[in-house]
């Protein structure tokens, strides 16, 4: 009986120290996760202004992205207006050459006759 009452004793010893350490365990716990909900509480009202400036930042990229296609755009516009440019030019200068050979064609002609 003695034994019992030994190891009975015991075990309440052992389970008021379980217990003390659960409560510090729990309180600390809870502090903890209570800080961390503050701190999430207060993040969205962080966040909306980044959000904002992140909006901003995504439509000043679209905008800068549609101004650069319609340049894009106008550069091979004023590509395709070079190119014809230069096909006209270079009729213009073979026209000119055959000019200038009917008129030695001509001159050759006239100095036989």
């Amino acid at each position: 009986v003695n034994d019992m009452q030994r190891i009975l004793q015991e075990t309440k010893i052992q389970e008021e120290e379980l217990e003390k350490k659960l409560k510090h365990h729990v309180t600390t716990s809870r502090t903890e996760l209570e800080t961390k909900l503050e701190k999430l509480e207060v993040l969205p009202t962080k966040l909306r202004p980044v959000l904002v400036q992140v909006r901003d930042l995504a439509n000043n990229v679209n905008e800068t992205c549609m101004l650069a296609e319609k340049v894009s755009s106008k550069v091979k516009a004023l590509d395709r207006t070079r190119f014809r440019l230069q096909n006209t030019q270079k009729r213009v200068e073979d026209i000119l050459e055959v000019q200038n050979c009917i008129t030695g064609i001509d001159s050759a002609m006239e100095s036989e006759n």
